[in-house]
This record gives structure tokens, sequence and C-alpha cells, in this order.
């Protein structure tokens, strides 16, 4: 008898309850992390550099989806987290709060797009994800920015490459841990349930 859910309506019916909790346990996680890591980066001034506490994050999402290998999983981990980064750092990425959430929801429609194109190939699968998803929430941000009124001087465009080229190499560590702990975890019998649970 296989284990089920009953039927459930909505955006959210091709998700199993385990998958649910599954993804809701990472996002906690990613934001528990993001609590106690930016404070202490920032009084090192680290994070003005380069952002080392978004390495954590990264794997926890590329191991999120590869758990859940689903598309959308990465839109609903990368809205709800927006929404917590609204509350908790309404400054970060330079956005107002509520600007963050198109920039979140793109990155995740593009990592669940790249995920689920390169879903023969794990290491590609894991570092193009990461990559050419930085990508495109780094230049949506820098857009927003310029619309609201930051002027695109030289100065800028230099400052942008810099933390665009750190945040690639954050986003390339982040895909290298997600591959070694996906290879560490992927035979678990915890990891072959929430496959194998079915929706009704």
């Amino acid at each position: 008898m296989r284990n089920s859910d009953p039927p459930r309506d909505g955006w959210l019916k091709g998700f199993t309850s385990v998958e649910l909790v599954f993804l809701a346990t990472m996002i906690a996680a990613d934001f528990g992390f993001g609590l106690l890591a930016k404070p202490l980066l920032s009084a090192t001034q680290v994070s003005s550099v380069i952002r080392l506490d978004l390495i954590i994050p990264t794997m926890l999402m590329l191991v999120s989806r590869l758990v859940v290998d689903k598309f959308g999983a990465l839109i609903l981990y990368e809205v709800i987290i927006a929404c917590l980064a609204m509350l908790a750092w309404p400054t970060s990425l330079g956005l107002p709060g509520p600007l963050k959430l198109p920039v979140f929801a793109l990155k995740g429609l593009i990592w669940d797009v790249s995920m689920s194109a390169l879903r023969p190939w794990l290491v590609a699968r894991l570092f193009v994800t990461a990559l050419v998803g930085e990508i495109v929430a780094k230049a949506a941000a820098i857009g927003f920015q310029v619309l609201l009124g930051m002027p695109w001087a030289p100065l800028t465009q230099v400052l942008w490459g810099v933390q665009l080229v750190t945040t690639l190499l954050v986003a390339a560590v982040g895909a290298a841990l997600a591959l070694a702990v996906w290879r560490a975890i992927r035979d678990l019998a915890v990891v072959r349930r929430i496959a194998a649970w079915h929706s009704g």
C-alpha cells in the first residue's frame, strides 16, 4: 500500500504534504541561518566585499529542489524567502521591501527552468542553475535601482561588476557544497520516502 495524500486544489496541488513540510523546513533553516550569519558578517564588513552568507542558502535551495524535484518548488521557496526578507531585512538588495518579491520570484523561476531543463546532468544542473540565477537576480536588482533613480555612473558599473564576480564565486561554492551534500544523502531512506510519497 503506497503512502498518499488526500487531493489538494489550487497551485499547491502538485506537491504532497510531505514535500511541503520538507520545503518549509529548508526555508526555515535558510532564514534562520540568515538571521545568525548576516549580523556577524556585517560587523566585520565582509559582506560589503563578498556575500559569504549566501553559500549555505544556495546549498539549501539546490538540495531542496533535488529532493522535491518538481517545477515550481523553487518559485515557492523564493517567494516565501522574499516575504520573510521584507520583514527581517527591509533594505536588502538596495530595494524597498515590496520590490524584492519580483526579483526573488524571477530568480526562483530561472532556477526551476534550469533545474528542469538540465535534469539528466547533475553537475551542470547545479552549477548552471546557481550561476545563471544569480546573474539574472543581480541584473534585475540593479535595474530596479536605476529605475528608482540611482545613476548608472562608471563607478556604479565597476562596483556592480565586482559584486557580480564575487556573487558568482559564492554561487559556485554553494553549488559545489550542494553536490557534496546530495551525493551523501540521496540514498538515505528518508529522501527516498519523500520522493515515494504520492498525491491522492
